[in-house]
């Protein structure tokens, strides 16, 4: 099995920087319920002063997890470039105070393809979000970090930009069509995202890994569905998710390197989840 496991009795030291955000928030609750583990949240990476103080007392964690971005991706796109300065700035200072680091990027850097997407696939800045993202991976890379790239995320109200959100807009409209509705979703529940999260803290590891739901994804033609049917009290009508569509392309990604890593403690999503949680996720 890759990787080195950290024994879960040894007392763990964990800095979580993001716990205000709707992933934050979940990951704080779940971590203070592991045991042997002693947790410090903050809302951000902003306040120089909480970094200041760990840097003077060298007082420092054994993992940090840094969530600490805007995660709309439109108001991304709309920001200038002193944005991206100002996190290179946060993300140095907290790679200061942490042994570890383990960073929540996007499969956003990927470029789409119709097979499944591995950490070594060709990736493009052909957004601002989008190279945000990589540079803030390779900031982590280069100090030894866990950067793990993450699909769309089902269990949070709709606010971060995403295709969800998309969705729910253009059905308030009465206008779900979409040129590209083949194109295939990779979707993680954020209870499973939170699993994955929490047994990394005690993976000595480092290098980029796929996070996605371990299906093969849903197209927007299908979730489209499933919203309409959600928004008038129907059933949603099945279908098949576990493998990709003839000449449909996508981002899903191929979770082969963190399967080896957590091996059966993989949680994959499977589509009655899917269906529950976007029933609740409406905005």
């Amino acid at each position: 099995m890759e990787g080195t496991h950290v024994g879960e009795s040894l007392l763990l030291t964990v800095g979580l920087f993001g716990s205000s955000g709707c992933i934050g928030e979940a990951l704080e609750i779940a971590i203070k319920r592991l045991p042997n583990v002693m947790l410090k949240a903050f809302g951000s990476a902003r306040d120089s002063e909480i970094i200041d103080h760990y840097l003077k007392t060298k007082n420092f964690f054994d993992v940090v997890i840094y969530c600490s971005e805007i995660s709309d991706k439109r108001v991304v796109n709309s920001l200038d470039r002193t944005y991206i300065g100002e996190l290179g700035g946060y993300i140095d200072n907290v790679l200061k105070v942490g042994r570890k680091l383990i960073y929540l990027s996007s499969s956003d850097v990927y470029m789409a393809s119709s097979g499944l997407l591995s950490e070594d696939s060709p990736v493009v800045a052909d957004s601002f979000y989008s190279e945000v993202k990589l540079f803030m991976e390779s900031k982590v890379l280069e100090n030894g970090g866990i950067v793990l790239r993450l699909p769309t995320v089902i269990g949070c109200r709709n606010r971060s930009g995403g295709i969800l959100a998309e969705i729910d807009s253009k059905i308030r409209k009465d206008a779900p069509n979409f040129q590209n509705a083949s194109y295939l979703v990779d979707v993680i529940l954020k209870q499973n995202l939170v699993s994955i999260i929490c047994q990394m803290l005690y993976r000595d590891i480092c290098g980029i890994y796929n996070c996605g739901g371990g299906f093969g994804g849903i197209s927007i033609r299908d979730l489209v569905k499933v919203r309409k049917c959600h928004i008038s009290g129907s059933v949603p009508p099945a279908f098949n998710i576990t493998s990709i569509e003839d000449q449909a392309i996508g981002k899903v990604m191929d979770n082969r390197k963190i399967i080896q890593v957590l091996g059966f403690r993989f949680p994959i999503t499977r589509a009655v989840e899917i269906f529950s949680e976007l029933r609740g996720t409406l905005v």
